[in-house]
Protein backbone atom coordinates (compact mmCIF):
# COMPACT_ATOMS: atom_id res chain seq x y z
CA UNK A 1 0.00 0.00 0.00
CA UNK A 2 1.20 3.31 -1.05
CA UNK A 3 1.66 6.70 1.17
CA UNK A 4 2.35 9.71 2.13
CA UNK A 5 3.80 11.45 5.01
CA UNK A 6 0.96 13.17 7.19
CA UNK A 7 0.98 16.86 6.82
CA UNK A 8 0.81 18.68 10.59
CA UNK A 9 -1.12 21.23 9.21
CA UNK A 10 -4.08 18.65 7.79
CA UNK A 11 -4.05 17.24 11.41
CA UNK A 12 -4.46 20.79 12.88
CA UNK A 13 -7.36 21.56 10.82
CA UNK A 14 -8.58 18.42 11.25
CA UNK A 15 -8.84 19.28 15.27
CA UNK A 16 -10.93 22.85 14.99
CA UNK A 17 -13.31 21.55 11.90
CA UNK A 18 -17.11 21.47 13.57
CA UNK A 19 -18.72 17.80 13.45
CA UNK A 20 -21.40 19.18 11.61
CA UNK A 21 -19.16 18.98 8.39
CA UNK A 22 -17.40 15.74 8.78
CA UNK A 23 -18.15 13.23 5.88
CA UNK A 24 -15.82 11.34 3.79
CA UNK A 25 -12.78 9.69 5.91
CA UNK A 26 -8.83 9.68 6.33
CA UNK A 27 -7.22 6.61 6.53
CA UNK A 28 -3.95 7.12 9.09
CA UNK A 29 -1.54 4.46 8.70
CA UNK A 30 1.03 3.05 11.99
CA UNK A 31 3.65 1.12 12.06
CA UNK A 32 6.02 -1.08 14.64
CA UNK A 33 5.43 -1.55 17.89
CA UNK A 34 4.60 -4.87 19.72
CA UNK A 35 1.45 -6.58 20.49
CA UNK A 36 1.23 -8.42 24.24
CA UNK A 37 -1.33 -10.12 26.11
CA UNK A 38 -2.72 -8.49 28.64
CA UNK A 39 -4.40 -10.86 30.92
CA UNK A 40 -7.57 -12.08 28.47
CA UNK A 41 -6.99 -8.76 26.59
CA UNK A 42 -4.04 -7.95 24.18
CA UNK A 43 -2.01 -4.48 24.19
CA UNK A 44 -0.34 -2.68 21.40
CA UNK A 45 2.68 -0.10 22.76
CA UNK A 46 5.75 1.50 20.88
CA UNK A 47 3.87 1.79 17.63
CA UNK A 48 4.27 5.41 15.64
CA UNK A 49 2.14 6.90 13.42
CA UNK A 50 3.73 7.26 9.91
CA UNK A 51 1.11 8.46 7.04
CA UNK A 52 -1.62 9.10 5.54
CA UNK A 53 -2.82 7.20 2.42
CA UNK A 54 -4.33 9.45 -0.52
CA UNK A 55 -2.78 12.89 0.97
CA UNK A 56 -0.12 15.47 0.71
CA UNK A 57 2.55 15.72 2.41
CA UNK A 58 5.17 16.06 5.26
CA UNK A 59 6.10 14.54 8.76
CA UNK A 60 4.43 12.31 11.26
CA UNK A 61 7.17 10.57 12.42
CA UNK A 62 7.04 10.16 16.52
CA UNK A 63 3.51 10.59 17.11
CA UNK A 64 2.84 7.43 19.11
CA UNK A 65 -0.20 5.36 19.14
CA UNK A 66 -1.56 2.72 21.11
CA UNK A 67 -4.56 0.79 22.03
CA UNK A 68 -5.79 -2.20 24.69
CA UNK A 69 -8.92 -4.43 23.81
CA UNK A 70 -11.91 -5.26 25.69
CA UNK A 71 -11.89 -9.16 27.77
CA UNK A 72 -12.07 -11.84 25.15
CA UNK A 73 -15.38 -13.41 24.92
CA UNK A 74 -14.91 -16.29 22.81
CA UNK A 75 -11.96 -18.09 20.82
CA UNK A 76 -8.72 -18.04 22.43
CA UNK A 77 -5.66 -15.57 21.78
CA UNK A 78 -3.36 -18.14 20.20
CA UNK A 79 -6.07 -19.58 17.50
CA UNK A 80 -8.28 -16.16 17.31
CA UNK A 81 -11.21 -15.10 18.44
CA UNK A 82 -13.55 -11.84 19.55
CA UNK A 83 -12.81 -9.20 22.06
CA UNK A 84 -15.66 -6.64 24.20
CA UNK A 85 -16.38 -3.48 23.52
CA UNK A 86 -14.14 -1.12 25.59
CA UNK A 87 -10.78 -0.78 26.13
CA UNK A 88 -9.05 2.20 25.34
CA UNK A 89 -6.88 3.86 21.70
CA UNK A 90 -5.02 6.47 22.06
CA UNK A 91 -2.92 8.81 19.53
CA UNK A 92 -0.30 11.40 21.26
CA UNK A 93 2.21 13.87 19.75
CA UNK A 94 5.51 14.76 20.99
CA UNK A 95 5.64 18.24 19.90
CA UNK A 96 7.29 17.49 16.59
CA UNK A 97 6.11 18.82 13.24
CA UNK A 98 4.05 21.61 14.76
CA UNK A 99 1.69 19.45 16.83
CA UNK A 100 1.04 19.84 20.38
CA UNK A 101 2.43 17.99 23.29
CA UNK A 102 -0.05 15.62 24.44
CA UNK A 103 -2.93 13.19 24.08
CA UNK A 104 -4.40 13.72 20.55
CA UNK A 105 -7.17 11.11 20.38
CA UNK A 106 -8.77 9.37 22.77
CA UNK A 107 -11.31 6.79 22.11
CA UNK A 108 -12.33 2.96 22.91
CA UNK A 109 -13.83 0.18 21.17
CA UNK A 110 -17.79 0.81 20.72
CA UNK A 111 -17.95 -3.02 19.41
CA UNK A 112 -16.60 -6.50 19.34
CA UNK A 113 -13.18 -7.04 18.04
CA UNK A 114 -11.99 -9.59 15.87
CA UNK A 115 -8.99 -11.02 16.40
CA UNK A 116 -7.74 -13.31 13.17
CA UNK A 117 -5.54 -16.04 13.63
CA UNK A 118 -3.92 -17.54 9.98
CA UNK A 119 -1.63 -20.12 9.44
CA UNK A 120 0.40 -20.27 6.63
CA UNK A 121 2.00 -23.77 6.75
CA UNK A 122 4.88 -23.26 3.84
CA UNK A 123 6.14 -19.63 5.35
CA UNK A 124 9.56 -19.32 7.09
CA UNK A 125 13.04 -20.52 6.03
CA UNK A 126 12.87 -23.97 6.68
CA UNK A 127 8.81 -23.99 5.83
CA UNK A 128 8.15 -24.48 9.45
CA UNK A 129 4.85 -22.88 9.01
CA UNK A 130 3.95 -19.58 10.81
CA UNK A 131 0.58 -17.88 12.14
CA UNK A 132 0.07 -14.24 11.26
CA UNK A 133 -2.77 -12.63 13.53
CA UNK A 134 -4.99 -9.04 12.52
CA UNK A 135 -7.46 -7.28 14.84
CA UNK A 136 -10.60 -4.83 13.58
CA UNK A 137 -12.45 -3.37 15.70
CA UNK A 138 -15.03 -0.25 15.73
CA UNK A 139 -14.14 2.35 17.62
CA UNK A 140 -15.36 6.40 18.80
CA UNK A 141 -13.45 8.63 20.96
CA UNK A 142 -12.38 12.65 21.12
CA UNK A 143 -9.89 14.85 19.77
CA UNK A 144 -7.81 17.23 21.90
CA UNK A 145 -10.53 19.93 20.86
CA UNK A 146 -13.74 17.98 22.50
CA UNK A 147 -14.83 16.72 19.13
CA UNK A 148 -16.61 13.76 18.82
CA UNK A 149 -15.05 10.79 16.26
CA UNK A 150 -16.03 7.43 15.11
CA UNK A 151 -13.83 4.98 12.81
CA UNK A 152 -12.65 1.80 11.93
CA UNK A 153 -9.00 0.23 12.13
CA UNK A 154 -7.08 -2.98 10.94
CA UNK A 155 -3.85 -3.65 12.65
CA UNK A 156 -1.95 -6.83 11.57
CA UNK A 157 1.38 -8.44 12.70
CA UNK A 158 4.61 -9.95 11.43
CA UNK A 159 4.35 -14.00 11.43
CA UNK A 160 5.46 -15.33 14.75
CA UNK A 161 8.77 -17.32 14.07
CA UNK A 162 9.52 -20.92 14.66
CA UNK A 163 6.01 -22.26 13.80
CA UNK A 164 4.34 -21.14 17.02
CA UNK A 165 1.03 -19.57 17.80
CA UNK A 166 1.12 -15.95 19.60
CA UNK A 167 1.44 -16.73 23.35
CA UNK A 168 2.59 -13.66 25.12
CA UNK A 169 3.88 -11.34 22.66
CA UNK A 170 4.02 -10.43 18.88
CA UNK A 171 5.45 -7.51 16.46
CA UNK A 172 3.15 -5.60 14.56
CA UNK A 173 4.01 -4.93 11.18
CA UNK A 174 1.39 -1.87 10.53
CA UNK A 175 -2.47 -0.52 11.22
CA UNK A 176 -4.85 1.60 9.08
CA UNK A 177 -6.88 3.63 10.97
CA UNK A 178 -10.04 5.03 9.32
CA UNK A 179 -11.60 8.48 10.84
CA UNK A 180 -14.25 10.90 8.99
CA UNK A 181 -12.82 14.14 7.53
CA UNK A 182 -15.08 16.52 5.44
CA UNK A 183 -15.95 16.33 1.99
CA UNK A 184 -13.48 18.59 -0.38
CA UNK A 185 -17.44 20.10 -1.46
CA UNK A 186 -18.12 20.75 2.10
CA UNK A 187 -14.96 22.55 2.99
CA UNK A 188 -14.83 24.89 0.09
CA UNK A 189 -18.30 26.12 1.33
CA UNK A 190 -16.63 26.92 4.63
CA UNK A 191 -15.50 30.76 5.75
CA UNK A 192 -12.48 32.34 4.33
CA UNK A 193 -11.26 32.45 7.53
CA UNK A 194 -10.39 28.39 7.65
CA UNK A 195 -8.34 28.72 4.89
CA UNK A 196 -6.57 31.69 6.25
CA UNK A 197 -5.79 29.26 9.47
CA UNK A 198 -4.71 27.01 7.06
CA UNK A 199 -2.11 29.23 5.25
CA UNK A 200 -1.12 30.58 8.61
CA UNK A 201 -0.36 26.85 9.64
CA UNK A 202 1.45 26.01 6.04
CA UNK A 203 3.93 28.96 6.74
CA UNK A 204 5.01 28.18 9.55
CA UNK A 205 5.84 24.34 8.79
CA UNK A 206 7.88 25.53 5.62
CA UNK A 207 9.71 27.86 8.63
Amino acid sequence: MSFTRFSPAWFLLLLILPTSVWANSVRWQNVGGQITASGNAVSLNGSTMSGVVSSTSSGLSGDSFSFTTGPLVSGSLSGGGTFAAGGSISISGTGSNGLPVGVLFRGTFTGPATWTATWNPNAGPNHDGRWYYSLTGSFAGTLSNGQRVSGTLTEDTFDVPGGKSFDTAVNLNNGVLSISVPEPETLSLMCTGLLAIGAFIRRQTLR
